[in-house]
């Protein structure tokens, strides 16, 4: 395996632990916010270097065996829930998105976590 690799999977798996944590910490919006930016940016960055050192997205595009088609299925829905979450969570902060924020949240860490598994596979 590569060291690109077993940096980027170390890397995912700080990322992802800091996120439960963040989740956890919902309740307490001075912890909660800085560290799911703080997670999400870092997260945003961490496929963006897959996708430049590795060139993720010529793969991507061809997806020829069932565990890439799969991570792909929860990679992309992780990577746009991250955006859904900054918004409904700035809304959320108004007052509004309440219901919407924590349906996100949810889905994110399926997807999240799918996607975690899945990259164990796909190298």
């Amino acid at each position: 395996m590569p060291v690109f690799v077993q940096v980027s999977l170390v890397i995912s798996t700080l990322i992802l632990i800091t996120i439960f944590y963040g989740v956890s910490q919902r309740k307490n919006r001075r912890r909660h916010v800085p560290i799911m930016v703080g997670c999400g940016i870092a997260d945003i960055l961490l496929v963006v270097a897959i996708i430049g050192m590795r060139r993720a997205l010529p793969q991507a595009m061809e997806a020829d065996t069932a565990i890439l088609r799969i991570h792909l299925a929860f990679s992309i829905p992780a990577l746009l829930l991250w955006f859904s979450a900054f918004y409904s969570g700035f809304m959320r902060k108004k007052g509004k998105c309440v219901g919407f924020h924590k349906f996100n949240a949810i889905a994110f860490l399926v997807a999240r976590t799918g996607n975690w598994v899945t990259s164990f596979f796909v190298y």
